[in-house]
């Protein structure tokens, strides 16, 4: 809880829904399509950059997020680093 107000803020419960959706996309992402055993090296490179995209924007701006809704400090920075990351994921679909 915040120091200076003794109930929980508004922002908490959504930026704790999209975090979890969040969550649950790149853990599904990682385990459908990246599988081992690619014969196209082109193919195999492709999916690894993906993959590594997908885990860079949830170490920067889930993770980051995370902390800040468990300690209830900045509810708005965490909700903002959630819609961000929300963009970040569907880039990255679309591109790929």
């Amino acid at each position: 809880m915040n120091a200076a107000s003794s109930e929980a803020s508004p922002l908490r419960l959504p930026t704790i829904i999209l975090v979890a959706i969040e969550t649950l996309v790149a853990i599904f992402y990682i385990a459908v399509f990246h599988q081992a055993g690619r014969s196209n090296a082109i193919a195999n490179i492709a999916v690894d950059s993906v993959t590594a995209i997908v885990v860079a924007i949830w170490v920067v701006f889930v993770l980051p997020a995370i902390v800040l809704v468990v300690r209830d400090t900045k509810p708005g920075l965490a909700l903002g680093l959630s819609l961000a990351a929300v963009v970040a994921f569907a880039a990255n679909l679309v591109i790929f």
